[in-house]
């Protein structure tokens, strides 16, 4: 049976898009508690050291989605391929990379952290 475009774009809406909507969702309203009750109950140096460290973990977020996602779907398409040691080597080298990415991104953190 052929499904018509309507049919395949809301299959596929329902798979794909619905659960990392569902997921920003919540994500956003965790981030909206925890500053907030940061504000309320510890004060407003938590606020602030929350909001400062905000965009650093976008930022890697935002570096371990553009690695997983291109080369996870590269190693997906080796284990097609049935190359499956090329495949190995190239997930633990994703894995090794991401590794040394955040050391890199934390020590700025560790050196100029102040009590």
């Amino acid at each position: 049976m052929v499904m018509n475009g309507a049919k395949m774009f809301k299959k596929s809406f329902n798979e794909y898009a619905l659960p990392m909507i569902i997921r920003s969702v919540f994500s956003s309203i965790m981030h909206t508690a925890d500053r907030t009750i940061a504000a309320i109950f510890i004060g407003a140096s938590a606020l602030v050291a929350t909001t400062l460290v905000t965009p650093l973990l976008y930022f890697i977020y935002g570096i371990s989605a553009l690695f997983i996602g291109g080369l996870g779907a590269y190693v997906g398409l080796l284990i097609g391929r049935n190359n499956l040691e090329k495949a190995n080597r190239t997930s633990s080298g994703i894995i090794i990379l991401l590794g040394i990415i955040g050391i890199v991104i934390s020590i700025p953190s560790l050196v100029f952290s102040t009590k």
